[in-house]
């Protein structure tokens, strides 16, 4: 997973949004409870002018992390929703 996640990372920092979000696809299919990786599919989303779906991915991690009440991932998620406004 590491390795897709390296993958996204270079491919959104030479401004390949599309390939950054198929790496982060296949990275789903072997985390798919990684809440960083879901964080990381927001921002693509809004890099890609897709704030729609974003605040959708936003509402659903958040609601799931609060059911599941890891402290660490309510805390980043907070986090990034708070970058997000």
């Amino acid at each position: 997973m590491e390795r897709l996640l390296d993958l996204a990372a270079a491919h959104r920092r030479d401004g390949h949004i599309d390939a950054a979000l198929e790496a982060c696809y296949l990275a789903l299919s072997v985390a798919p409870d990684d809440t960083g990786l879901h964080l990381a599919l927001v921002e693509l989303y809004d890099e890609r002018g897709w704030a729609a779906l974003a605040t959708e991915k936003m509402d659903l991690i958040e609601a799931l992390v609060d059911l599941v009440g890891e402290a660490e991932a309510i805390g980043r998620v907070a986090a990034a929703r708070s970058d997000r406004a």
